[in-house]
């Protein structure tokens, strides 16, 4: 336990925004490469994770991948922090709104998504995750950097209406942690993994974070969860099953042609499914010709002006971690340096 604000070398820690199985995060700022101080979200790694060498091991491969990702669709990762023991990522703030809140103040709001607006934003989700799944694994080696930890939460729409892919999980699925939380209550974002992912042999793909790209979307167009269920465990029996007959009906009710797409995205065999997310994106973007986009930018502006009115009213930007950390992702205006008399805020629980 340390008071903040607290230094790291080129990090400084302001205001603690919640913690996990792989690392707690902050708000905080860092030296940035041309001077001066640049605002940033910091993921401090876990003590139990540094004791214990493959774990580190595991976790600095992939931040490595992480670090060598570069696109406007993806949120950046700047740097690997090592200090007097402690291990620290770097990662650009987004001045933005998370989708898990869009969903939120839908349903607060009776509201939906516009069929245009979905479609527009599915459509860009698609395109940040295909950026990172383009890409091979540099530390880890692998053939594709995959997500693995995607949820509206860590999807996040700007003022302008463009979509961000951020919340990068640390390792595989957080069932392959100690005390995962697979018999603990919901919510620990069970919900969110592929079938794969809750079995620690299973070989992990780019069609397993298109699983969740498809459950994530069925979520931002109906307001559901679509395999929550009471405890974690019941949720990963939901999973293994992928049953989604009967609730892609209202999908096609809502978007004529878009269950088809969904359906495919969430077969149970990852080789039934698309196997990049380019491929899902060219058949949404098939079904865009029943719908205007004449002015779609303006549209989606107006109907997330109320959210950005709303979170210009909060004092600090909230947490962007993947699902290694227990709170939702959602990034809002710069945090203001805090006293150093004052402690460590803990996040609402």
């Amino acid at each position: 336990m340390f008071l903040l604000p607290k230094t790291f070398g080129p990090v400084t820690l302001r205001r603690k925004l919640g913690a996990g199985g792989v690392a707690e995060t902050y708000a905080g700022s860092r030296v940035a490469p041309g001077g001066g101080e640049q605002q940033v979200v910091i993921r401090r790694v876990l003590p139990y994770i540094l004791k214990d060498r493959a774990r580190l091991a595991s976790v600095e491969a992939r931040v490595q991948d992480l670090l060598a990702l570069r696109h406007p669709y993806l949120v950046q990762v700047y740097d690997w922090v090592e200090h007097e023991g402690e291990r620290f990522i770097v990662e650009q703030q987004v001045d933005g709104v998370d989708l898990e809140r869009v969903v939120s103040w839908c349903r607060q709001h009776g509201r939906s998504l516009p069929p245009n607006i979905f479609l527009h934003l599915a459509t860009q989700i698609c395109t940040g995750v295909e950026a990172l799944h383009g890409r091979p694994g540099e530390g880890t080696g692998s053939q594709n950097i995959l997500h693995l930890g995607l949820s509206p939460a860590h999807l996040f729409a700007t003022r302008e209406g463009k979509i961000v892919v951020g919340g990068y999980a640390l390792t595989r699925s957080p069932t392959s942690l100690p005390h995962g939380g697979v018999s603990g209550p919901v919510p620990a974002r069970m919900e969110y993994l592929s079938p794969e992912q809750t079995h620690p042999d299973q070989k992990l793909t780019p069609a397993s974070d298109v699983f969740v790209l498809g459950s994530v979307l069925y979520e931002l167009l109906t307001g559901r969860p679509l395999f929550r269920a009471e405890s974690n465990l019941q949720t990963i029996h939901r999973v293994r099953r992928a049953e989604v007959s009967s609730q892609l009906l209202e999908v096609k009710q809502q978007i004529p042609g878009l269950d088809k797409v969904m359906y495919r995205a969430l077969s149970l065999n990852p080789r039934h499914r698309y196997q990049r997310a380019f491929v899902l994106r060219e058949d949404l973007r098939g079904l865009m010709a029943g719908y205007s986009f004449a002015s779609i930018g303006a549209e989606i502006k107006a109907f997330l002006q109320p959210l950005f009115e709303h979170l210009d009213a909060q004092p600090a930007v909230p947490d962007q971690g993947g699902f290694d950390e227990e709170h939702p992702t959602q990034v809002g205006r710069p945090p203001a340096a805090e006293p150093a008399a004052r402690g460590a805020r803990s996040p609402a629980p």
